[in-house]
């Protein structure tokens, strides 16, 4: 229900703009660029929280548990972990990256040439 929330506000209050505040200066807050770019890691972060959402709903529906090596167990730790995990990690790695690709900045790496 989270993620569903999200996605719907995401387009005119993204959650995301409170947190990206904390870390831009205020001219920047009204921006197209500032808006499109919470807006976008508002939606994957909604996309993400979905896509855990029904991986539970899945498992709780097809009534499958860990306790073998047997297909349900396959079934159950990759809906229970693999695809949460990886939702996460996704979401994380697109927010961390997504703001430079919009503004064209480069990160800085101590070790890059």
């Amino acid at each position: 229900m989270l993620g569903l929330t999200i996605l719907v506000t995401a387009p005119f209050s993204p959650f995301t703009a409170e947190y990206a505040r904390q870390s831009t200066p205020r001219e920047y807050w009204g921006s197209p660029t500032f808006l499109e770019i919470t807006r976008t890691i508002s939606t994957v972060c909604g996309v993400a929280l979905v896509v855990m959402g029904v991986a539970a709903v899945v498992v709780s529906a097809l009534d499958v548990h860990a306790d073998g090596t047997d297909s349900a167990y396959l079934l159950d730790l990759l809906l229970n972990w693999v695809v949460p995990i990886v939702a996460i990690v996704v979401a994380v790695r697109f927010t961390a990256v997504h703001p430079a690709r919009v503004t064209g900045d480069r990160p800085t790496d101590a070790a890059a040439p």
